[in-house]
């Protein structure tokens, strides 16, 4: 070492040497990734059947789960308030289990009782409406044609017939009456005229009859339009289905009356009071008869 004297120190600040400028940091490139998140997992439900015994059970379902695994004493006091939470056993339940299954079984044996009868019946109805329809229409066809030969009869040369219509109850529910008569053509019977009516409504009623005969016919005043012709010809058919029926006339026409076998009549005199009058024209009619043929033999 040297012994002679050291130089004195400089108290000038040392250079330092040049320090590192910090580098600036570069922005990230924008990216299209979505960042990482923790994936969320979906909630497990819980079934409804669970959650009824979870809320029967005071939520007992979840701690029984849970103390399995830690002592068995707490899993037997949840069970055990689950149980007292239900309540009592019905003694009865047997009996009434019983019960109920002997009157289901009764009902089933109704039931298939019903069912029986119903399809039946339904049988029955089908049957019946097959027989209906086949009767309505061999009597429509009968009326048809009896109405068509007493029309023609009387009035020659015209025709009459019947039409299945729509009606209230089905489309063929209802019924056309079609008329022509003599030198016209053939159209419904509300167009033609007050005799013609009369005449239609008489050949119809007359071929109803004959399908379904009855006791007695009763005739008020149908010759009331009729001229003195058809006036005619209506008592001559009158007096020869006279022979098989009875036919009772209410007229106040002279040609009718002479067709009639016996004659009753209303008479009213001044004092009010009304009486009964009767002739039978047949007792007449044989003693002319008698004395006619008399004079043509003589």
């Amino acid at each position: 070492m040297r012994s002679g004297p050291q130089r004195p120190r400089s108290t000038a600040c040392p250079i330092s040497a040049p320090q590192p400028k910090p580098r600036a940091r570069r922005s990230p490139a924008p990216s299209t990734m979505r960042p990482r998140t923790r994936p969320r997992w979906p909630r497990r439900r819980e079934s409804s059947s669970r959650w009824r015994r979870h809320a029967s059970m005071g939520g007992c379902a979840r701690a029984t789960s849970r103390a399995t695994s830690s002592s068995s004493p707490v899993r037997r006091s949840c069970c055990r308030r689950g149980w007292t939470k239900i309540g009592p056993t019905n003694a009865l339940a047997e009996a009434e289990c019983r019960e109920l299954e002997e009157r289901y079984q009764n009902l089933a044996e109704q039931l298939e009782d019903i069912t029986e009868a119903r399809a039946d019946l339904e049988d029955l109805i089908s049957k019946l409406r097959q027989e209906e329809e086949s009767r309505y229409e061999a009597v429509f066809g009968a009326v048809a044609a009896n109405f068509h030969e007493y029309f023609s009869e009387l009035n020659p040369g015209g025709r009459a017939t019947l039409r299945h219509a729509e009606g209230e109850d089905g489309p063929r529910s209802g019924v056309e009456i079609l008329v022509q008569p003599p030198r016209k053509r053939l159209q419904n019977v509300t167009l033609l005229s007050s005799g013609e009516r009369s005449l239609a409504a008489l050949a119809l009623v007359l071929a109803l009859d004959e399908v379904n005969p009855s006791p007695f016919t009763i005739l008020d005043e149908v010759d009331a339009a009729l001229d003195d012709a058809n006036v005619d010809r209506f008592g001559q058919m009158v007096a020869r289905l006279g022979t098989k029926r009875q036919f009772l006339v209410i007229t106040h026409n002279h040609v009718t009356m002479s067709y009639a076998s016996t004659l009753y009549g209303i008479h009213l005199d001044e004092s009010g009071s009304s009486h009964l009058v009767s002739v039978r024209l047949d007792d007449i009619r044989k003693p002319a008869t008698r004395a006619a043929t008399t004079a043509q033999a003589g």
